[in-house]
């Protein structure tokens, strides 16, 4: 039954195999205390959009995802991430929370939002996998941003991070978690970036990707370039070569600074490095050549916000 109490969450217990299933006649709203639920709605099931269907947010692909309208949305996995959710500015269409832990939720958020429970066998049915995390929330994808909408005046730090073809979701991931650990909030994002609201990235992220403004290049060079020329910015571009100065050696100014960090194969791409304020390495000992994308995007970033 509907949970009477100060916060506005609608607790729904749905356990109908048939609509998980989706044989059958389409249900009609059906009575649960003094709630009606409908469960299908134009003839799409209310809790499709929890089945596993990612898509990529730089290029949305048609062809992975059940619908157009599916694109819109995103799934969050675990306490910790929905909580995270809730506590952030995007729209959340629904919770799905595994039956016995409905009144967890109950102290997590003020918002309107409908709380669906079902037994665990259900919800791994639904989702395709052995979920063992309890709860689920499914939320809006916010409008992407142009990097002509980056107010420095609004950052914690004059720090913004571009993670330019970091095609990985756990390093992506990653560097959203470390970058939110050091006080920076600005991610700029290309094209062959990973989405940064896939279940693994959110994941990986710890949620903390729901508090950082993204921001998508198109021209990743042609856009640096504009703002390093239009707005006095400092772009700093990680690379292996070392005739490029150490990350310990560089001095600062009152310039805003991006820090670029390229593909883990690949690098920065050329022109982008090419174009920078500055090229810069980190230096390493024991014949050791390289470093994870997350691990390197940690140090560098360290490095830059403990001397401003």
């Amino acid at each position: 039954p509907e949970n009477e109490t100060s916060i506005r969450f609608k607790v729904m217990p749905v356990s109908s195999s048939r609509a998980l299933a989706g044989s059958g006649p389409a249900l009609s709203p059906i009575q649960i205390g003094q709630k009606l639920v409908e469960m299908h709605k134009n003839g799409t099931l209310a809790l499709g959009n929890y089945e596993v269907q990612e898509v990529s947010y730089s290029q949305p692909n048609p062809q992975k995802s059940k619908s157009k309208k599916g694109e819109r949305r995103f799934v969050v996995e675990g306490r910790l991430c929905v909580e995270r959710l809730l506590s952030s500015t995007l729209s959340v269409e629904s919770l799905l929370v595994q039956e016995g832990k409905e009144s967890e939720v109950q102290s997590w958020s003020d918002r309107d939002v409908p709380v669906y429970v079902l037994p665990k066998s259900e919800i791994c049915q639904l989702v395709g996998f052995d979920f063992h995390r309890g709860f689920l929330a499914c939320a809006y994808r916010p409008p992407k941003m142009k990097i002509a909408a980056l107010n420095w005046s609004e950052a914690l730090r004059p720090v913004a991070l571009a993670a330019l073809g970091v095609s990985e979701n756990e390093n992506l991931g990653s560097m959203f978690r470390t970058a939110a650990a050091l006080g920076v909030q600005d991610i700029l994002l290309d094209k062959q970036s990973a989405d940064p609201f896939a279940r693994r990235t959110v994941r990986v992220s710890m949620g903390n990707v729901f508090k950082l403004r993204i921001y998508f290049l198109d021209h990743p060079a042609d856009q640096l370039r504009w703002m390093t020329a239009q707005l006095g910015v400092r772009t700093i571009v990680t690379t292996l070569a070392t005739d490029s100065t150490p990350i310990s050696d560089l001095s600062f100014d009152d310039r805003p600074i991006v820090l670029v960090m390229g593909n883990e194969a690949r690098g920065v791409d050329l022109e982008v490095a090419s174009n920078a304020s500055d090229q810069t390495h980190i230096p390493m000992e024991l014949g050791t050549d390289s470093l994870n994308v997350g691990v390197a995007t940690g140090i560098c970033l360290h490095s830059i916000v403990s001397r401003l």
